[in-house]
């Protein structure tokens, strides 16, 4: 991706070369590839700054980015809303115009930004702060104050951005976050977004209401594509960013209309990458990426992205069914509404004791109570990084993230963590440790030669059945290890592919990369006095 490595530039152990690292691309979204020596440096710098105003005020171990690893930084978009007209932004980005320009102490403040009252949501302004506020919902949308009693209404741009880097700044905070609405679905930029990393923009309206709640509703059903989005320029790679806006809701899922706006100083002309970036990555067909074993006897969730299906898989027999979905994550569990696991969607889940699960989103972890066939889940722990969650993963390549996990049966509070073709074996009880970590064909024999083997598991979860043992599942490829119940002796059912062999699962597995514009027909948001002080 662009910006991994500094060359020489970085020195020093590989702790505080992965914190330089992460800093310098955390930072780097206001410049425009190719990054230049200066920008690297600059970026750097930013990243730097933000450290130790943070470190020195709020005593802040850590700025906590979104994991670039994978380009998931980059692959997975957030949302901002600003009054800043479409033909401004697609050909200059949003920089933050600080009152104080130099380094300094007040810009940087993540705390004051997140405690003061009012980001400004027109980035045309002067403001406190350099940062730029984006949100990881498309359901979320700014409150609108009337003041007099009276309604009002405003018409303001959402834009969709597919940018490096981001501070979560909730989970960066902390404790130290003592807001009454934390906003966990808030990643702030520092400095600014380039033009290049804004795909869309969409024009809503916005009513404030005499009772203090707000409405939305599209300005038109016109998505409005930029010429100049391409998120990775140099070298030049068309990416499989993850669920671009391309429909709406009314009575039915219908395509939004695109016009794709030319900006005079634009020398974008390769209908390659327009095209992709417009239309045809949204038809990439999505598998997949998680599975969570339900405590409901023959029952199993299966996630595709932000996707989410609830299936009685009835083993050995022929009579499995959905139960529940498809739905959105955020819809099938209440508790990670606004959350990146809500939003972005499930990347790992395991099974945890009764009705627990530890839910993974790229670099993030959080445990619920999935509180099966009541949609009344909670957050038991979290939201926070794997390695907070799993200090023992520290130093592995687990700790930015898991492709799968998978519960064992045959040993209490232990699991196998999948990524890549490697594998972990970990205890996630009250004696918490990684026992050890290999290759998956190591751990599970019965594989090799197998497409797990070769290139991974995307999603797996433990058997109800007393003569299975596990299901596996790679695109669309799903493989069953069973087990003898005489002699205790496993054995590899067979690896198949989706359609005649796994009826129910193919008529919702694959879907397809279409995003929505908003997740579900909204209705009024409360009083603003339970959301962060956003200006309009």
């Amino acid at each position: 991706m662009l910006i991994v490595t500094m060359g020489n530039s970085i020195q020093g152990d590989q702790t505080k070369m992965s914190a330089a690292k992460s800093s310098l691309r955390g930072c780097a979204s206001k410049f425009p590839q190719p990054l230049s020596s200066e920008d690297l440096q600059e970026a750097q710098t930013l990243g730097d700054t933000v450290y130790q105003v943070n470190h020195d005020k709020l005593k802040l171990q850590d700025i906590i980015y979104r994991s670039s690893e994978g380009d998931k930084d980059v692959l997975r978009q957030v949302f901002r809303w600003d009054l800043a007209p479409y033909g401004d932004v697609f050909q200059h980005g949003f920089q933050a115009h600080h009152k104080n320009r130099v380094h300094d102490k007040t810009s940087y403040d993540l705390h004051s930004y997140v405690q003061g009252r009012g980001r400004p949501l027109d980035s045309r302004k002067t403001s406190d702060f350099a940062f730029i506020s984006t949100t990881v919902s498309n359901s979320w949308y700014p409150p609108v104050a009337t003041g007099d009693g009276n309604s009002k209404t405003v018409e303001v741009y959402r834009y969709e951005i597919y940018a490096p880097g981001g501070i979560w700044t909730s989970l960066t905070l902390g404790e130290k976050n003592d807001r009454k609405f934390k906003r966990l679905d808030e990643v702030v930029f520092v400095g600014g977004i380039a033009s290049q990393y804004v795909r869309s923009a969409q024009l809503f309206r916005l009513t404030g209401n005499p009772d203090g709640t707000t409405t939305i509703e599209r300005a038109n059903n016109v998505l409005l594509i930029n010429n100049n989005f391409s998120p990775q320029s140099h070298p030049l790679k068309l990416l499989n960013i993850q669920n671009p806006v391309s429909d709406y809701t009314d009575s039915n899922r219908t395509p939004l209309s695109q016009t794709v706006y030319q900006s005079s100083n634009n020398n974008n002309n390769n209908t390659n990458i327009i095209n992709w970036y417009a239309n045809d990555v949204a038809n990439l067909d999505v598998y997949m990426s998680a599975a969570l074993r339900s405590s409901h006897t023959n029952e199993a969730y299966y996630v595709l992205q932000n996707l989410v299906t609830l299936l009685n898989y009835d083993p050995g027999g022929t009579h499995d069914h959905v139960v529940d979905g498809p739905s959105f994550v955020s819809e099938m569990f209440k508790s990670l509404e606004y959350t990146p696991f809500g939003e972005h969607g499930i990347d790992g889940a395991l099974k945890s004791r009764d009705d627990e699960a530890f839910i993974f989103c790229a670099n993030l972890c959080v445990l619920i109570n999935y509180a099966p066939d009541t949609r009344n889940d909670t957050i038991v722990k979290g939201p926070m990084t794997v390695v907070e969650m799993f200090p023992f993963l520290k130093g592995t390549v687990f700790e930015n993230g898991i492709d799968s996990a998978c519960e064992l049966k045959s040993a209490e509070d232990e699991a196998y963590f999948f990524k890549g073709n490697l594998c972990a074996h970990i205890n996630y009880g009250s004696n918490p440790q990684l026992i050890t970590q290999g290759q998956i064909g190591q751990f599970i024999p019965l594989l090799k030669g197998t497409v797990f083997e070769g290139i991974g598991v995307d999603a797996s979860y433990a058997s109800h059945a007393e003569n299975e043992v596990a299901y596996y599942f790679k695109y669309n490829n799903y493989g069953q290890i069973n087990v003898n119940v005489e002699d205790g002796v496993e054995y590899l059912y067979g690896v198949f592919v989706m359609g005649d062999n796994a009826p129910v699962i193919h008529s919702f597995v694959p879907q397809k990369n279409r995003g929505l514009d908003i997740r579900s027909n909204p209705g009024a948001l409360p009083s603003p006095d339970e959301y962060d002080y956003d200006e309009l």
